[in-house]
């Protein structure tokens, strides 16, 4: 299989992108061949423009034979799924617009900040950083809302920096529950005042009902970037990170879990004073159930990295983590079961591009490293040692897309089908 995709790949490098306008493939055998080049060129460049131009070849060609469409579906799915942006007006990467996305839903007012929290009182002291005591004047506003079921702390993020330039790591947060939507919001605040003020917020908004009341047997998940727009008078407008930055990206490329848990910094989190809510909001967040957003399909994006049925010889784990003591191969074989939880229903399934470096482009790593090896937040309750975890780490990102030994990896396996095609 290997051998296949690099001879197939170098082939596919003196092809020019017209070769994929004229001809279009009639037979099940053209199909075959045409797929495997262009899996084998993405694999080798992860380039969202390849993608564009192999979705534009799929809306010119059209899948006639049989078999084709069957042995076609991972790949053209996965295309079109990872392509919707190319379409002006869809940076969110749906098929539905950015538009449509926020306006077109039961409760419109799920995604607008609660009007308490865009006042200039309540703006103007997170922006007075320079004040020692502006995080405690932020809890003391909400406090005085007298909002009994509201929870608010503050805290730094372990893995995420605001998405606005800023590489804010610090968080206000608060928590706004109803009974048709929830409400998960925070505002970006800055390490020093010498750092670039942020202008984020952030809102995810789970939808648990219907406009009758009736509780949805999925709920809905919506993420909405707003944006503080500051003046040299000392105002604050709110706006959106659509309309003051032209574009959004997709969420689900990060978010696989609807809803990440909190997950502060240990050494400045407060947690005599913040433990408790924050672990209130984590069990509110793992009470929903399985989530959807509206118009993703996650099966596109692959199956799920770390499988726990799959058969992992002492041998196989030393060809993928380096390590040979038996002792520690038992402890990786046993933590290398992800999808024991990441089943798309307990927690999200860590298809791609989990593990991508580019995920977390300020830390030059992705999401994977920074909770099993950076922060040791996963595999929950497995003893590791450093060495260990980050052959673990190592393990799941060449299983899943470089393959170990002879053994071609697990996403592009599921791209190319090749059961369905020899059959």
């Amino acid at each position: 299989m290997k051998s296949f995709l690099i001879s197939t790949f170098l082939f596919s490098l003196a092809l020019s992108s017209a070769s994929y306008s004229e001809p279009c493939p009639k037979t099940d055998a053209e199909w075959e061949a045409l797929s495997h080049q262009q899996i084998s060129r993405f694999l080798q460049t992860d380039s969202s423009s390849l993608l564009r131009t192999f979705a534009k070849h799929f809306e010119k060609c059209k899948v006639e034979d049989p078999k084709a469409a069957k042995c076609l579906q991972p790949w053209k799915g996965f295309v079109t799924a990872k392509s919707y942006s190319m379409t002006p007006g869809h940076t969110l990467n749906l098929p539905i617009s950015d538009n449509d996305y926020y306006s077109k839903m039961d409760f419109p007012e799920m995604l607008e900040l609660p009007k308490e929290l865009k006042t200039q009182e309540f703006l103007s002291i997170l922006r007075n950083d320079s004040d020692p005591d502006y995080k405690s004047e932020a809890l003391k506003y909400i406090e005085k809302l007298g909002k009994k079921d509201w929870i608010a702390f503050h805290y730094n993020s372990q893995h995420l920096p605001t998405p606005d330039g800023s590489r804010a790591l610090g968080r206000f947060f608060i928590f706004v529950p109803g009974v048709q939507f929830d409400r998960y919001i925070q505002f970006g605040l800055r390490a020093s005042t010498s750092a670039k003020l942020p202008n984020s917020v952030s809102s995810v908004a789970v939808q648990k009902t219907d406009k009758s009341g009736k509780p949805l047997k999925t709920p809905e998940v919506r993420i909405k970037d707003f944006w503080r727009v500051y003046d040299n008078s000392g105002n604050i407008r709110v706006s959106t990170r659509l309309k003051e930055a032209g574009r959004l990206e997709n969420c689900y490329d990060c978010h696989k879990s609807h809803i990440l848990p909190i997950t502060p910094e240990p050494a400045s989190f407060d947690q005599s004073k913040f433990e408790t809510l924050v672990k209130k909001v984590n069990a509110r967040m793992g009470s929903y159930g399985s989530m959807a957003y509206p118009g993703l399909t996650p099966e596109a994006y692959g199956p799920g990295m770390g499988p726990a049925d799959k058969v992992r010889s002492d041998a196989y784990l030393t060809a993928c983590t380096g390590v040979a003591d038996k002792s520690s191969l038992a402890r990786l074989r046993d933590a290398m079961r992800c999808t024991d939880c990441h089943d798309g229903y307990t927690r999200g399934t860590l298809n791609y591009p989990s593990g991508k470096s580019n995920q977390l482009s300020f830390f030059k790593t992705s999401l994977l490293h920074s909770y099993v090896v950076k922060n040791q937040k996963m595999p929950p309750g497995e003893e590791l040692s450093q060495t260990e975890r980050n052959a673990l780490a190592s393990c799941l990102v060449k299983e899943y897309y470089d393959g170990v030994g002879s053994e071609a990896g697990i996403f592009p396996a599921w791209l190319q089908n090749q059961s369905c095609w020899d059959e």
